[in-house]
């Protein structure tokens, strides 16, 4: 069973929060971005406090914060409200609208909708918040270092589950700890970035952290993650003419597998041919009878009859799951990002989160690297932008959905380029 953190830790994150708005309401977005980044993500839907009442915990709670900061710290007159926001706004509460006409709007679809709002809200918080180019360097490095105290509590929850590993009992779960923090972005970005603007001390903690987050990829044995790592590289590399550092990433290998190493010496549960092959192995071999490979396939089948079942337009409504017969079998709803989307939000949604959102950031990412003399922090967030983006299109097809709590970090970053784009273009304009 997976702990939740306890309440010594929980009391204090809320209290600097509200000392936060109340003396320094421009640091309330850095210390939520630390916390978003450095919370384990399995723990995060345990961190209820009680005075908080049934329905939110310390992660709702900190959102509320960050908007009250947002408003003390750039007044309500200078706050904007992106239009591709409207439209995720939108075709949320028309969700709202159909599951409450069908008497279905119950506590867990109402959890539901609630989670799927915390990707618009980080946009729009990012957006807001990001009024100049300087900040670049402390969005990465609060980003970084909240990753690595993320990554410290994943190794150590899998440590201690050495014997469910051993015996093969439980294994789900001990994978899908595996989606923490901002690991595959941050692995990918590594691959194009140089290090020559870093002191001694920032390259140890870098490698440090890359080391970190290439062990934590492998022990979460998720697929999915690897090959989607895999293809993003290659489009990146080919596609935007973005230069691998070969000789940067070998040495991040040569650190992990020595880190392996000396696990493997303490923890011998933890076989590389398992965690990582095998499970690679298994998708040829196994084919259909791999059974995450057939319920999938189940879900993507269940989902597009639903989807030709409603209105077309706007989908059955978030959590009409819950309301169906197969809903009670093992399928793996959502997992096929494409068709979740269409059943769900039906095509106004489809469109918003598959097509819009790609697209837009693509377009502001290609008019922002052409521009020359870039800052250092700069350019490594167009990068990591630019690889969230194509590495979570990708995973659309396979696990990843923009409609769950993990999507905050996403809609940090997609906020933050997008505000990028607009305050770059601006000083084009007030230069000519």
């Amino acid at each position: 069973m997976i702990q939740g953190y306890s309440d010594i830790i929980l009391y204090p994150i809320f209290m600097i929060s509200v000392i936060l708005i109340i003396f320094k309401p421009k640091y309330m977005f850095w210390f939520g971005l630390f916390y978003f980044a450095g919370r384990e993500f399995q723990k995060s839907v345990f961190t209820r406090i009680g005075g908080l009442g049934p329905y939110l915990n310390l992660d709702d709670a900190i959102i509320v914060f960050f908007l009250v900061s947002l408003i003390r710290y750039r007044k309500l007159n200078k706050i904007k409200l992106p239009l591709i926001i409207v439209g995720i706004l939108v075709s949320i509460i028309i969700s709202i609208v159909i599951m409450s006409v069908s008497n279905a709007l119950t506590y867990e679809v109402q959890r539901v909708h609630k989670a799927a709002l915390y990707f618009p809200l980080a946009i729009f918080i990012a957006y807001n918040f990001i009024d100049n180019n300087e900040k670049f360097e402390i969005y990465l490095k609060v980003l970084f270092l909240g990753s690595i105290v993320a990554s410290i509590q994943y190794l150590l929850y899998i440590l201690s589950r050495q014997v469910e590993i051993i015996n093969y009992t439980e294994i789900s779960i001990i994978r899908s700890v595996g989606f923490i923090s901002f690991t595959p972005i941050l692995i990918i970005t590594s691959f194009f970035i140089s290090l020559k603007n870093l002191n001694k001390k920032e390259v140890f903690i870098f490698i440090f952290g890359l080391s970190l987050f290439w062990l934590n990829i492998i022990f979460s044995q998720t697929r999915s993650v690897f090959i989607s790592l895999a293809i993003t590289v290659i489009i990146l590399a080919l596609v935007f003419k973005l230069h691998i550092r070969l000789r940067k990433t070998f040495y991040f290998a040569i650190i992990s597998i020595f880190i392996y190493l000396t696990l493997l010496i303490f923890f011998p549960a933890f076989d590389l041919k398992e965690l990582f092959l095998g499970r690679m192995i298994s998708l040829r071999e196994q084919g259909m009878n791999d059974p995450t490979a057939y319920t999938r396939l189940d879900s993507l089948f269940l989902e597009w009859k639903y989807f030709l079942q409603s209105n077309i337009l706007f989908g059955n409504g978030l959590g009409y799951n819950y309301f169906v017969y197969e809903g009670y079998k093992y399928i793996s709803w959502g997992h096929i990002g494409h068709i979740a989307y269409l059943s769900t939000l039906g095509i106004f949604g489809f469109i918003i989160y598959s097509v819009l959102i790609p697209v837009k950031s693509i377009k502001n990412y290609l008019k922002l690297i052409k521009q020359k003399n870039q800052e250092y922090y700069l350019a490594i967030f167009l990068v990591t932008a630019i690889a969230l983006t194509f590495n979570d299109w990708i995973q659309f097809w396979m696990s990843a959905s923009y409609l769950g709590q993990g999507a905050f970090l996403a809609g940090i970053t997609y906020g933050t380029l997008w505000k990028t784009f607009e305050l770059n273009s601006n000083k084009e304009k007030n230069i000519c």
